[in-house]
């Protein structure tokens, strides 16, 4: 099948617009996974009939499709700048891989180009890290098989898959006899991540709450109903002020450990966002800041460390605060250090349909996943849960309630390989990207001397 012939600008767009639209309907709330595997085989066959910046355009303007249907309007200014953070990110990752992957389409050779296409789709959504952090594979976020290979490979080898097979099947239709290599590597992963099921380790259990509220009176309110119930309570993010003993009183009159977050004005400057664990005493065990600001919080607040875990009875807790989770490194880190377990006091920004907190949730399933290890997930509007060590969601509040999730759960037990060598997939998938239009060079074919001739007549 001759691609070229198909080129003219509206094709491109068209092509483009389509794989916006199809992500979003993959993507949570809608939760149409199925939709993944071919959501970006419109936008990678224009990157095939379009020149690199063209390409790159495509990439943006799905983006823009995608936001416009899972966004639909903005109720005021902050959510439309929020909306442009996110899926401006989208935007760049997306054109990123769509333009390098024409220019992949024009180098290497058509063997090659599915594992290119795919590497620079890894590589595009590891570098949004710097911007906002973009990974398609949430899609995936209720798929034992994908949350399972992300314990072998991070998020970044299910990433991998979704860019890897849609591209393979456009090089199956423009030359099947080069595609050979790309299924043949394909089809068994793929159908290994789908259709197979894996235990995990089962450890001590302990029981567990999110606790879902606005405010700390709620928030103090849930927790007390929880009494007996419960051996240690998550708040959302709610940064109270250092003489707020609510959390306190909860802790020591229902004997349950409590991590609460608060403003912490220690230090001469800036604040600290803290969170701080709290026994069943009443008393303060640790602290943990916040590493990873967000938005305004970049010149409000300052940057904090990371903190080892803690060694309590019958557990190992740590803890990270809201935007920690959107990037892999800070819950790995914790479970080098020998946690067991996360809480993670929440509060994404308002949007229309919940959209950041569906987003988000569907994220802290991989951060489970990638490190075996289960995670309390406090939010202070909506979806507030408790996820297992395979990423699986044990339990979940609804949207825009007052109220709480709590679960037993197993502590994590093992090390999975991502704790051991950490984003390693995604530097093969960038080293890939940098090097293969030069290693994997395509072959052009010599041209035809006419009799009597030569090639250039």
């Amino acid at each position: 099948m001759k691609f070229q012939s198909w080129y003219n600008p509206i094709t491109a767009v068209a092509l483009s617009i389509a794989s916006g639209i199809i992500l979003a309907f993959a993507l949570p709330p809608h939760n149409l996974g199925i939709l993944t595997w071919i959501a970006l085989l419109p936008l990678l066959l224009a990157s095939r009939i379009s020149r690199p910046l063209i390409s790159a355009g495509g990439g943006m303007l799905a983006a823009i499709a995608c936001g416009w249907v899972l966004v639909g309007h903005v109720d005021n200014i902050g959510q439309y700048g929020n909306m442009i953070g996110a899926f401006g990110g989208l935007a760049l990752a997306l054109g990123f891989a769509a333009g390098f992957a024409a220019v992949g389409s024009k180098r290497v050779n058509p063997e090659v180009w599915p594992f290119y296409a795919a590497c620079v789709g890894v590589a595009a959504e590891f570098l949004s890290q710097y911007v906002f952090p973009v990974n398609v594979a949430i899609a995936q976020y209720r798929n034992p098989g994908m949350l399972h290979l992300a314990s072998y490979t991070g998020i970044w080898g299910v990433s991998f898959l979704i860019w890897f097979v849609p591209a393979s099947l456009i090089t199956l239709a423009h030359s099947p006899r080069s595609a050979r290599l790309a299924l043949l590597i394909a089809a068994p992963e793929l159908a290994m991540a789908l259709l197979a099921h894996f235990p995990i380790e089962h450890g001590r259990i302990i029981r567990a709450a999110a606790i879902q509220a606005q405010d700390p009176y709620n928030a103090s309110d849930k927790t007390n109903e929880l009494r007996g119930k419960v051996d240690i309570a998550v708040w959302p993010e709610q940064l109270l002020e250092t003489t707020n003993k609510l959390p306190y009183y909860a802790a020591g009159e229902n004997k349950v450990y409590v991590a609460a977050n608060y403003y912490d004005n220690s230090a001469s400057g800036k604040p600290y966002n803290t969170a701080r664990l709290i026994s069943p005493r009443g008393k303060l065990i640790a602290t943990f800041q916040k590493q990873i600001l967000f938005g305004r919080e970049n010149y409000d607040l300052r940057k904090g460390k990371p903190r080892a875990p803690v060694h309590l009875p019958g557990m190992t807790p740590g803890v990270l605060i809201c935007f920690d989770t959107e990037f892999p490194g800070p819950a790995r880190d914790l479970a080098r250090r020998g946690a067991d377990f996360i809480l993670v006091p929440n509060s994404d920004p308002e949007m229309p349909n919940s959209l950041f907190n569906y987003l988000h949730s569907a994220i802290i399933t991989f951060r489970a996943a990638e490190n075996g290890i289960p995670i309390a997930w406090a939010e202070s509007k909506a979806l507030s849960m408790i996820v297992d060590g395979s990423g699986k969601i044990l339990t979940r509040a609804a949207p825009h309630v007052t109220g709480s999730a709590h679960a037993a759960v197993p502590l994590r037990t093992s090390t999975t390989l991502f704790t051991l060598l950490g984003n390693y997939f995604a530097y093969i998938c960038i080293g890939v990207w940098v090097t293969a239009p030069f290693v994997f060079v395509m072959r052009r074919k010599p041209a035809k001397i006419k009799p009597g001739g030569n090639s250039n007549d």
